[in-house]
């Protein structure tokens, strides 16, 4: 089981606990890491894509204002090698990196700046 406290909250709100994921210790290898390559179709949106990866289970497609600033994802299944994303900001560049994971872990990507 997996226990969450809640020291304090914001403006004395109520807590809310969205999107968790944990990770166990099984045997084996993480996913090798996942080359992606994303084009900007139009000044809100772009594409993403990989090739797939050995191994795993799905993808977080990690994307920011920079690289080292990739707050925003999105998680895919492991049949998918592609996203579309269509909440960018018009007029700034865009960041993006597909992490691959399985059940013994996550292996990050490299993060590419979106092509025009």
């Amino acid at each position: 089981h997996v226990r969450v406290t809640s020291v304090t909250t914001p403006f004395e709100s109520r807590l809310a606990v969205s999107g968790v994921r944990v990770f166990g210790k099984a045997t084996g290898q993480r996913p090798a890491a996942a080359a992606c390559e994303a084009t900007r179709v139009d000044e809100l949106s772009a594409r993403v894509e990989w090739a797939p990866v050995d191994g795993d289970h799905g993808y977080n497609v990690r994307f920011g204002s920079a690289p080292d600033k990739l707050y925003r994802s999105w998680q895919v299944g492991g049949s998918e090698t592609s996203l579309d994303v269509r909440s960018l900001n018009a007029g700034a560049e865009s960041w993006f990196a597909v992490d691959a994971f399985n059940a013994s872990g996550v292996t990050p990507g490299l993060a590419v700046v979106a092509r025009r």
